[in-house]
């Protein structure tokens, strides 16, 4: 389920040009699926700060419009 969620997140990150947080995602899902060693809890907390830094962003710039 992790796995897959962090593809999906992954996937509409890089549709709008997130970089940080497709990284992030790519990362957490290669550790998730066994193809790259890593942390998973700090490695999900990396991700969450992203997301919310990302998603504060949006928020800002919808607001400005």
């Amino acid at each position: 389920e992790g796995g897959k969620l962090s593809h999906l997140l992954k996937g509409v990150s890089g549709t709008l040009g997130a970089e940080d947080l497709f990284d992030a995602s790519k990362n957490l899902e290669d550790i998730l699926r066994g193809k790259k060693e890593g942390d998973i809890e700090e490695n999900k907390n990396l991700l969450l700060d992203i997301f919310t830094k990302t998603s504060d962003a949006l928020q800002e710039l919808l607001n400005s419009l």
